[in-house]
Protein backbone atom coordinates (compact mmCIF):
# COMPACT_ATOMS: atom_id res chain seq x y z
CA UNK A 1 0.00 0.00 0.00
CA UNK A 2 1.36 3.40 -0.95
CA UNK A 3 -1.02 5.57 1.09
CA UNK A 4 -4.28 5.08 2.93
CA UNK A 5 -5.13 8.07 5.03
CA UNK A 6 -6.92 11.39 5.12
CA UNK A 7 -7.11 13.09 1.74
CA UNK A 8 -6.20 16.39 3.39
CA UNK A 9 -2.82 14.96 4.44
CA UNK A 10 -1.87 13.11 1.24
CA UNK A 11 0.09 15.90 -0.47
CA UNK A 12 2.09 16.67 2.67
CA UNK A 13 2.79 12.96 3.15
CA UNK A 14 4.41 12.68 -0.30
CA UNK A 15 6.22 16.00 0.06
CA UNK A 16 7.61 14.71 3.36
CA UNK A 17 8.69 11.57 1.54
CA UNK A 18 10.81 13.75 -0.73
CA UNK A 19 8.72 14.48 -3.81
CA UNK A 20 8.11 17.98 -5.12
CA UNK A 21 4.90 19.13 -6.83
CA UNK A 22 5.50 21.01 -10.06
CA UNK A 23 4.18 24.51 -10.79
CA UNK A 24 0.52 24.49 -11.84
CA UNK A 25 0.21 20.79 -10.97
CA UNK A 26 -3.04 19.87 -9.23
CA UNK A 27 -2.96 17.82 -6.04
CA UNK A 28 -4.45 14.83 -7.87
CA UNK A 29 -1.84 15.05 -10.64
CA UNK A 30 0.93 15.34 -8.06
CA UNK A 31 -0.27 12.25 -6.19
CA UNK A 32 -0.47 10.20 -9.39
CA UNK A 33 2.95 11.47 -10.50
CA UNK A 34 4.53 10.29 -7.24
CA UNK A 35 3.91 6.68 -8.26
CA UNK A 36 5.13 7.21 -11.84
CA UNK A 37 8.91 6.92 -12.18
CA UNK A 38 8.85 9.26 -15.19
CA UNK A 39 6.46 11.78 -13.66
CA UNK A 40 7.86 12.38 -10.18
CA UNK A 41 10.37 15.01 -9.15
CA UNK A 42 12.60 14.73 -6.10
CA UNK A 43 13.06 17.57 -3.64
CA UNK A 44 16.57 18.81 -3.11
CA UNK A 45 18.36 17.07 -0.28
CA UNK A 46 16.34 13.85 -0.61
CA UNK A 47 18.35 12.19 -3.40
CA UNK A 48 18.96 8.53 -2.60
CA UNK A 49 16.46 8.50 0.28
CA UNK A 50 13.18 8.42 -1.63
CA UNK A 51 11.19 5.22 -2.31
CA UNK A 52 11.47 4.16 -5.94
CA UNK A 53 9.83 0.71 -6.12
CA UNK A 54 6.41 -0.54 -5.02
CA UNK A 55 8.03 -2.48 -2.16
CA UNK A 56 9.90 0.63 -0.98
CA UNK A 57 6.67 2.67 -1.05
CA UNK A 58 4.88 -0.04 0.96
CA UNK A 59 7.74 -0.24 3.45
CA UNK A 60 7.78 3.56 3.85
CA UNK A 61 4.02 3.56 4.46
CA UNK A 62 4.24 0.74 7.03
CA UNK A 63 6.91 2.66 8.97
CA UNK A 64 5.17 6.04 8.75
CA UNK A 65 3.10 7.49 11.59
CA UNK A 66 -0.05 7.39 9.44
CA UNK A 67 0.63 3.77 8.51
CA UNK A 68 1.04 2.78 12.17
CA UNK A 69 -2.20 4.59 13.09
CA UNK A 70 -3.97 2.80 10.23
CA UNK A 71 -2.83 -0.62 11.45
CA UNK A 72 -3.80 0.20 15.04
CA UNK A 73 -7.27 1.34 13.92
CA UNK A 74 -7.78 -1.80 11.81
CA UNK A 75 -6.71 -4.04 14.71
CA UNK A 76 -9.09 -2.19 17.04
CA UNK A 77 -11.98 -2.69 14.62
CA UNK A 78 -11.15 -6.39 14.25
CA UNK A 79 -11.19 -6.80 18.04
CA UNK A 80 -14.60 -5.10 18.20
CA UNK A 81 -15.98 -7.33 15.44
CA UNK A 82 -14.46 -10.60 16.62
CA UNK A 83 -15.50 -13.58 14.47
CA UNK A 84 -18.51 -15.47 15.72
CA UNK A 85 -19.78 -12.68 17.92
CA UNK A 86 -23.09 -11.05 17.17
CA UNK A 87 -22.89 -7.37 16.42
CA UNK A 88 -25.91 -5.17 15.78
CA UNK A 89 -24.14 -3.03 13.17
CA UNK A 90 -22.90 -6.05 11.21
CA UNK A 91 -26.33 -7.70 11.36
CA UNK A 92 -28.02 -4.48 10.20
CA UNK A 93 -25.59 -4.17 7.29
CA UNK A 94 -26.14 -7.76 6.19
CA UNK A 95 -29.91 -7.32 6.35
CA UNK A 96 -29.69 -4.10 4.34
CA UNK A 97 -27.37 -5.63 1.72
CA UNK A 98 -29.62 -8.68 1.38
CA UNK A 99 -32.70 -6.47 0.91
CA UNK A 100 -31.04 -4.53 -1.92
CA UNK A 101 -30.58 -7.62 -4.12
CA UNK A 102 -33.23 -8.09 -6.75
CA UNK A 103 -35.17 -11.35 -6.48
CA UNK A 104 -33.50 -13.06 -9.45
CA UNK A 105 -29.91 -12.08 -8.60
CA UNK A 106 -27.69 -14.76 -7.08
CA UNK A 107 -27.50 -14.52 -3.29
CA UNK A 108 -23.75 -15.11 -3.53
CA UNK A 109 -23.21 -12.31 -6.03
CA UNK A 110 -21.81 -9.01 -4.72
CA UNK A 111 -23.81 -7.21 -7.42
CA UNK A 112 -27.26 -5.84 -6.72
CA UNK A 113 -28.76 -6.83 -10.06
CA UNK A 114 -28.05 -9.62 -12.52
CA UNK A 115 -26.20 -9.16 -15.81
CA UNK A 116 -29.30 -9.95 -17.92
CA UNK A 117 -31.21 -7.27 -16.01
CA UNK A 118 -28.42 -4.75 -16.72
CA UNK A 119 -28.55 -5.48 -20.45
CA UNK A 120 -32.35 -5.30 -20.49
CA UNK A 121 -32.28 -1.97 -18.64
CA UNK A 122 -29.69 -0.59 -21.05
CA UNK A 123 -31.76 -1.68 -24.04
CA UNK A 124 -34.86 -0.02 -22.62
CA UNK A 125 -32.97 3.23 -21.99
CA UNK A 126 -31.60 3.25 -25.53
CA UNK A 127 -35.03 2.52 -26.98
CA UNK A 128 -36.58 5.32 -24.91
CA UNK A 129 -34.11 7.85 -26.32
CA UNK A 130 -34.84 6.92 -29.95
Amino acid sequence: MVYFGPMSQAVEYFKGMGYEPQPRQTSADFLVACTDPKGRFQREGFQGHIPQTADEFADYWAKSELGKKNVAHAEEQLRILAPGESNDKVDAYRTSAHAEHVKRASKKSPYLISYPFVTLSSSLLIAARC
